[in-house]
């Protein structure tokens, strides 16, 4: 049987998340996709989730885009959100650019949808794709953890037009708690689904290993070694 989680041995603890409402200008901006090709049913989601990598070293989820789709849906959504990002966040991202990123899969098939997935997906829009050297999910989402349980990961929360107030966005409120982006990191890595998990340690790494100098992030080089790249 498999043993429960509990408080001491749960990766993301629900109460380390915070908010903000404001992207500094200068951030390093990715969208990260984990891909799936499951149209309805309970199967695997698609998972696009945008991370701002600020000056300050505090990365802030700005976007999540999550849905059954099958592979046709998913390129074109995934086209017109990469279009739509350009457009909305642009002006908060380092040169104007936010990047799209996909895993790349092993073989030559997976070098071929990879390359499907920069010139043909998102002709014209910044992205990569990246192997994941065979780690697993846990594993990669060790990094993303580590800040997530110091406390320095935040959530983009919107401004209420009426009262000014901070409210949860759309793709996070859930009858007024917390909604699938916090509760899956809660229950990670034993839940059902792992893909916003997944794609949000994608995201938060790629960011970090090309924050800009003069970022103050306090323990950036730590993060860059243990990622295996201190030099970027």
């Amino acid at each position: 049987l498999m043993t429960p989680q509990t408080s001491k041995t749960r990766k993301f603890k629900r109460e380390h998340w915070t908010t903000t409402t404001v992207i500094p200008a200068g951030s390093v901006m990715v969208r990260w996709w984990d891909n799936a090709a499951t149209k309805g049913g309970t199967g695997a989601y698609t998972a696009g989730v945008l991370i701002a990598y600020p000056p300050d070293g505090r990365p802030i989820v700005c976007d999540v885009v999550r849905q059954r789709l099958s592979s046709s849906e998913r390129i074109a959504v995934q086209r017109e959100v990469g279009l739509e990002d350009q457009y909305k966040w642009g002006r908060f991202a380092v040169n104007g650019r936010v990047t799209q990123g996909a895993e790349q899969e092993p073989g030559s098939g997976g070098k071929d949808q990879a390359e499907i997935f920069t010139t043909e997906v998102m002709a014209g829009i910044p992205a990569v794709t990246e192997t994941t050297g065979g780690q697993s999910k846990e594993v990669r989402a060790d990094t993303w953890a580590a800040q997530q349980g110091s406390g320095r990961c935040r959530i983009l929360y919107d401004t209420d037009p009426g009262t000014g107030e901070a409210i949860a966005p759309e793709w996070e409120r859930c009858d007024g708690g917390p909604g699938a982006y916090i509760g899956e990191h809660y229950d990670f890595p034993r839940g059902g689904t792992k893909d916003m998990v997944d794609a949000s340690a994608h995201a938060y790494n790629w960011a970090v290993l090309r924050a800009p100098k003069g970022t103050t992030a306090s323990g950036l080089g730590k993060v860059r070694r243990k990622l295996g790249n201190p030099n970027v």
